[in-house]
């Protein structure tokens, strides 16, 4: 009798802990979540408005921050594998398949968003400014409207500046003046480097600087500035390529014959000249 209580007993114990252990694996560890990073491949800044949906939940990303890439999370998912899709106005979008355990899920690397245009984009403008001693200038990208583009995708741009004494009639000009104007010596040619300011409510998110002892010295008061903003369509063309047919831009001085080069390109590049005259020396 006692070796059936005891036979008993392990069999209780034995389901005891079976539904036990039932329960355990049953109940949820915690909430399912998962953190990413978007950030545009160019400025690798934080991306405009893009849409995050994954598990029939989304995630809408208006104004961030302009400091850094802010850090998202989706919340009560279901663990699993999931396609986790984002989209944003003028970018190509990005489909990523992600496993999810239950528990907290992490996505290491920041997921990278290509801009491919600047909407509505009819020319641009673009703005001198000198401080502390070094030349600033802000292409500004303008619409139809001749408004200024506010928020848009970082293009990757090539900005080509040329700077001359002005003249006329052969002589260096000591005001400025509305015709007959001419360029006189080169004091400036070549490709300037450019930075991106992420702020939405910036006036100008593009930057660039031109340090002033790159810039032959000379006593004219007046110059002229010509400008060459190239923007590139990434899916048609990359920087690499652009960069290593460009520099025949240098070599040539006729803007009839520019356009030309430039038009060979087709719809991978969009490109704008333009010249700002009677600009004073400093």
């Amino acid at each position: 009798m006692k070796a059936t209580y005891v036979l008993y007993g392990a069999v209780v114990l034995t389901f005891t802990i079976i539904i036990t252990l039932v329960i355990l694996f049953s109940i949820p560890k915690g909430d399912t979540t998962l953190e990413f990073q978007v950030i545009d491949t160019v400025s690798k800044s934080w991306v405009w408005d893009f849409t995050a949906t994954l598990d029939d939940r989304y995630i809408k990303g208006y104004y961030q921050s302009n400091k850094a890439p802010i850090i998202f999370q989706f919340t009560g998912l279901t663990p699993g594998q999931e396609t986790l899709e984002i989209e944003a106005p003028h970018y190509e979008s990005v489909s990523l398949s992600v496993q999810l355990k239950n528990g907290k899920n992490k996505i290491e690397l920041p997921i990278e968003m290509t801009g491919y245009e600047i909407p509505g984009l009819k020319d641009v403008y673009v703005y001198k400014e000198w401080r502390n001693g070094d030349l600033f200038l802000n292409p500004r990208p303008i619409d139809a409207e001749g408004q200024g583009i506010e928020t848009h995708p970082c293009i990757e741009m090539w900005f080509g500046l040329r700077i001359s004494v002005q003249i006329k009639n052969g002589i260096i000009i000591q005001e400025p003046v509305e015709k007959g104007s001419q360029r006189g010596e080169e004091l400036f040619r070549g490709q300037c480097e450019w930075e991106w300011d992420p702020d939405p409510d910036s006036f100008y998110h593009y930057f660039v600087k031109v340090p002033v002892n790159s810039i032959k010295k000379h006593n004219a008061p007046y110059r002229v500035y010509d400008y060459l903003v190239i923007f590139i369509d990434p899916r048609k063309i990359t920087k690499e390529v652009l960069d290593s047919k460009i520099e025949k831009v240098f070599l040539i001085s006729n803007e009839t014959e520019l356009k030309l080069f430039l038009d060979s390109f087709g719809d991978k590049i969009t490109y704008f000249i333009s010249t700002s005259w009677n600009q004073p020396a400093q």
